[in-house]
């Protein structure tokens, strides 16, 4: 797991499992308090530089995070969906 740029441990992770099945297909980080509260710091730092950039910049960041978002769409849909 990453805050902002830095790659940061947590002290257990958490079994996603298919509702249907049981089945476990998926592990996500347990954060706890202090991975949450360097979580929010990270993203009030960063929204400070983000608020800065141009808007026409910011625009062509969120165009090129749609389509990558489209190329990849089966992964997080078929996730989705498994944890349902």
């Amino acid at each position: 797991m990453a805050i902002g740029e830095t790659p940061t441990t947590v002290p257990a992770l958490l079994e996603v499992r298919n509702p249907a099945t049981s089945a476990v297909f998926a592990t996500v980080p347990a954060a706890d308090e202090a991975a949450l509260d360097a979580a929010v710091a990270a993203a009030r730092s960063a929204f400070a530089d983000w608020r800065q950039t141009p808007r026409a910049e910011r625009a062509a960041i969120i165009s090129k995070l749609g389509e990558i978002l489209a190329l990849n769409a089966a992964e997080p849909s078929t996730m989705l969906t498994r944890e349902q």
